[in-house]
């Protein structure tokens, strides 16, 4: 029941509501109570009764509040941002701390948003506009670049190539880059500068840009924003979930372009790398070429997940930085990441000879080194930072004069080149470690195109040779095998042709059997 009490003051005219229910879950009587005040002039019988109809309305909202025995008042009345921490507590319990540091900073900049929001005020309207607003945030971008005259600069003060790398201890991959007049950090710059005794701006240009942030960092704040209002939806504190698409206009995904290698930049790196005398450097390339691993992947692998009687190797482990937090080791990206792969000989055959100049490198370090069972480490032995991976990729480019590529570029170029050697999807996917067969697909669309024409030329001679040639094949026989790829499921001509080849050695397997079985 709900009652009201008139209190007048100097400030103005009061009214205390209280509603005394009793809770369903525990039995209990509970009183709550609000204070209202007029926003207008009202008489005194107009008064009483908005009074009443206000004291109505906030019996029925602690009434819903405790259906299904849970929820209290305060969590029916709570904010965005509050209810948003409650979220957060169940991603620390359940998920991993990668998504828990995201969350935790995505949540910290939504609130600026609609953070001040009752949950249950939240409306497609307020949502949709959030959503519009995230789409059209940018970043300022500080990009740190030299002079036209840099390089004159340092000849000038006597400073080469040579000097700065061996002599200061100038990183060499940026100080290459930054010779060929590219970006670089500001601390490197800073380092440089320091050293030179060269004042700041006669080196380098401080340019800053705006840039729109990447689709897939948005997407994070937009999904953030629709699993805790899913949670308070089966809290029975919204009635709907109005992040979701029903309600919500999305942008269209854009093309991903990922940057391969192409047919001669792949031989020229395969050949320098071959010859290649660091041989931690040349190992590490060769795995992340020949496997397609990711950067986090190599620094976690261990030499107990490497099979060398059967060619195998076994991720069970990654070494990835999180900001504000450091380097941290954990369990693979998916579940779908945890994965066995076979590699070549060529690569096992690189790893003995790795692996034993490791244990010669151990040995000369003594009790310096600590003991590990990692198949990359640091110096003398702890935990690599993935950091350091790139910078021996850049290293190495450096050293051989070739074009700039990313360690997930390497990545991308052993996926491809899977795909355009005609290696069935759901492998190339279950290599990559993807957590589905589409996802390949849609990264590595353009590859499949290729793919797809090859399929198209293939069809197009079927029926060619089809009707030249009714001996071989027809037109009957085209047809049959379309009505036999589609009862099969299948939904290429790809994908059909392997079923039959597989289909093929399986029978072949069978036909040896037999014939042993009949020798005997």
């Amino acid at each position: 029941m709900a009652y009201v009490r008139k209190i007048v003051r100097k400030t103005g005219t009061f009214f205390r509501l209280e509603v005394d229910i009793v809770d369903k879950g525990s039995g209990q009587r509970i009183r709550k109570s609000m204070i209202w005040q007029p926003t207008e002039d009202l008489p005194a019988k107009q008064l009483a009764r908005e009074a009443q109809y206000q004291a109505e309305c906030f019996e029925e909202e602690v009434r819903k509040s405790f259906l299904d025995g849970g929820v209290t008042a305060n969590n029916y009345n709570i904010t965005f941002y509050e209810y948003s921490l409650l979220w957060l507590e169940k991603i620390q319990r359940e998920c991993s701390i990668v998504h828990y540091v995201k969350s935790k900073q995505i949540i910290e900049e939504l609130k600026e948003y609609i953070g001040g929001y009752k949950i249950r005020e939240l409306t497609p309207y307020i949502i949709q506009k959030l959503y519009d607003k995230l789409d059209d945030r940018k970043r300022i971008v500080v990009q740190y670049k030299p002079k036209l005259e840099f390089r004159k600069k340092l000849e000038d003060n006597g400073f080469d190539y040579p000097k700065l790398r061996y002599e200061h201890n100038i990183q060499s991959c940026t100080l290459a880059k930054a010779l060929k007049y590219e970006n670089v950090s500001k601390k490197w710059a800073e380092k440089l500068c320091s050293v030179t005794k060269i004042a700041f701006d006669e080196l380098f240009d401080i340019i800053e840009k705006k840039e729109p942030y990447a689709y897939e960092t948005i997407q994070h704040y937009k999904k953030t924003v629709r699993a805790i209002l899913a949670m308070a939806k089966k809290n029975r504190i919204v009635e709907d979930n109005y992040a979701s698409a029903e309600y919500i206009d999305f942008p269209k995904k854009p093309k991903r372009i990922v940057k391969t290698m192409n047919d001669e930049e792949i031989k020229i790196f395969i050949d320098k790398l071959i010859n290649y005398d660091n041989i931690k450097i040349k190992t590490a390339l060769m795995v992340f070429m020949l496997t397609g691993f990711r950067r986090g992947e190599v620094a976690g692998l261990e030499w107990k997940y490497i099979d060398f009687e059967w060619n195998k190797i076994q991720i069970q482990n990654t070494i990835i930085q999180i900001t504000g937090v450091g380097c941290i080791e954990k369990g693979p990206k998916t579940e779908e990441s945890s994965r066995i792969i076979t590699v070549s000989p060529s690569l096992m055959a690189q790893l003995k000879e790795y692996k034993d100049w490791q244990k010669e490198d151990q040995i000369q370090k003594g009790d310096l080194f600590e003991p590990t069972d990692k198949v990359f480490t640091g110096e003398f032995g702890k935990n690599i930072h993935p950091s350091v991976l790139t910078s021996w990729l850049e290293t190495f480019l450096v050293d051989c004069r070739l074009p700039h590529f990313s360690l997930h570029s390497l990545r991308h170029t052993n996926i491809a080149i899977q795909l355009a050697a005609g290696i069935p999807l759901v492998t190339v996917s279950a290599r990559a470690g993807h957590s589905k067969p589409s996802t390949t697909s849609d990264i590595y669309a353009y590859v499949l195109k290729g793919s797809d024409e090859q399929a198209v030329q293939v069809m197009d001679s079927f029926m060619i040779n089809g009707v030249s040639n009714p001996g071989k094949s027809s037109v009957n026989e085209y047809k049959k095998a379309k009505e036999e790829m589609k009862r099969l499921g299948f939904t290429s001509y790809e994908e059909y042709m392997d079923y039959l080849e597989f289909m093929q050695i399986k029978s072949k397997q069978k036909e040896k059997t037999l014939s042993i079985g009949q020798v005997e």
